[in-house]
């Protein structure tokens, strides 16, 4: 059963495995895959277990093998290396204090670390024997790329994820860590398969609260590497539509040394242009200066979805027309307005709530509702 849920699971996902199919076709061969493969597994823990509680004690029982063991081992396969097709369509969500950390990775590295977030199930209670499989051809299906150096880039990546540190703050603590706890490439058949410091379970794993989401489809068209992190302090204030941060924290998070003209010019305008033309997010900034006339602070002003326009500013002209309109019963847009409330309030009334509704109806057309 052990031998048949490998092949089942292989022929199912095949760009998942790290091996080619035919070689499944041998016992011994499908014996040594599968203590290679998921050797974890056949140890698991109840605890490991408990999203298949239900089927758990096949598992455990002395011996026990059969459909329940197998439609089991396949569903923890399943659970464990499974990757949607449209990955792109996928969420990354992470804790805030995640996206108000200090490092500082390349563009790649960050796309990389997006789509490994992305892959994070929101029923995982732990890291540990969580295994995130990246696809070279998936992502480069991602990020549009066709040419062939994209494997020995990745590699690359994968190193600066596991080396490079991350300095989180909390209320009560800062720990620092990094990305990746350990990775290992499959040479055969194009895949990476990362698993992420434990350290950062609190911040990625069971999320209640203080979190932010985005599709990871906003990322890839992001040129700059910092327009990215830009990206994440803007959409975790999308709610609130402003944001000031000290120009000095800004620097530690984004973990650079500039003064604020090379900022300005490497790093806000860069990255205003393109989240303006090619994520979902709109929104201005400006320089908040303090004494003599230097910058401390940077405002970022009316944070808004694509589709949402800007707030006009008021006309009392206009505002004048809009009111006398208004204030006229026999004007054509109040009898429109009224009409379509009519129209609206079909079958939801009963008798008892007709007779009310009619009197607030009258208030209506008087304006003195």
């Amino acid at each position: 059963y052990k031998i048949e849920t490998l092949r089942q699971f292989c022929r199912e996902y095949p760009r998942l495995i790290s091996v080619p199919l035919d070689q499944l076709e041998d016992d011994k061969n499908a014996e040594r895959i599968w203590k290679k493969e998921v050797r974890t597994y056949e140890n698991a823990t109840k605890e490991q277990l408990e999203p298949f509680s239900s089927a758990a004690p096949a598992l455990f029982a002395g011996g026990a093998r059969g459909p329940a063991f197998h439609d089991l081992l396949l569903a923890i396969l399943k659970k464990t290396y499974d990757m949607s097709p449209e990955i792109e369509h996928m969420s990354v969500v992470q804790s805030n204090h995640l996206i108000e950390a200090q490092y500082k990775l390349s563009r790649l590295a960050q796309q990389t670390l997006r789509t490994l977030i992305a892959m994070v199930q929101p029923d995982h209670t732990h890291f540990i024997g969580q295994v995130y499989r990246l696809s070279v051809d998936e992502f480069a299906r991602l990020l549009g790329r066709t040419d062939y150096t994209l494997e020995e880039e990745l590699l690359e990546v994968a190193r600066e994820l596991r080396r490079t540190p991350i300095v989180i703050k909390t209320d009560a603590e800062t720990v620092e860590t990094s990305w990746v706890q350990t990775y290992w490439h499959h040479h055969n058949n194009g895949t990476i398969d990362f698993q992420f410091s434990y350290l950062l379970q609190r911040f990625l794993l069971q999320l209640q609260e203080r979190f932010t989401t985005y599709k990871l489809e906003d990322i890839p068209p992001l040129k700059h590497k910092h327009s990215i992190r830009i990206y994440e302090l803007l959409r975790q204030y999308l709610h609130l539509g402003n944001r000031e941060i000290k120009l000095d924290e800004l620097k530690k998070m984004l973990k650079t040394d500039y003064d604020y003209r090379a900022i300005k010019q490497r790093i806000l305008d860069p990255a205003h242009r393109e989240i303006n033309t090619l994520t979902g997010i709109r929104y201005d900034w400006e320089a908040v200066t303090g004494r003599r006339k230097r910058v401390v602070k940077i405002r970022f002003t009316d944070i808004r979805s694509a589709g949402q326009e800007k707030e006009p500013e008021e006309s009392p002209e206009l505002t004048g027309r809009i009111e006398a309109i208004l204030n006229d019963p026999e004007s054509e847009v109040h009898k429109t307005c009224v009409a379509e409330l009519d129209n609206r309030m079909k079958g939801f009334l009963t008798p008892g709530s007709a007779a009310y509704y009619a009197v607030l109806r009258g208030m209506i057309k008087d304006r003195s509702l």
